[in-house]
């Protein structure tokens, strides 16, 4: 990822990440009917909900201006919204994904 994106305003992020998701779903012609996500944000997050995670600080090498202390799977949400039919259902921190792989 460039570091523009990784530095650059938060729509802009969300909207790289969104368009990505929209490629692979393309791609793999899943793109007929809505798909919920689940994805992982491996950064501090404060989990409100299900599909709710506020952003507490950027980590790894990221610095979005306008992300911190908002919710990040709403932010994805209106990216993809922008780009095609898919809603994120879930949201979880990668702690959570190994948890799940049994790593």
């Amino acid at each position: 990822m460039s570091e523009p994106t990784r530095l650059g305003p938060g729509e802009a992020l969300f909207d790289f990440l969104a368009e990505c998701i929209h490629d692979f779903v393309q791609k793999n012609g899943l793109s007929e009917t809505p798909l919920p996500l689940g994805f992982t944000f491996s950064f501090p997050m404060e989990q409100k909900a299900l599909d709710v995670g506020i952003l507490v600080t950027w980590t790894k090498s990221f610095n979005c201006p306008g992300v911190v202390g908002t919710d990040a799977a709403l932010q994805l949400t209106q990216a993809m919204k922008r780009q095609g039919k898919l809603k994120v259902a879930s949201r979880s921190t990668d702690d959570i994904f190994w948890q799940a792989k049994g790593n």
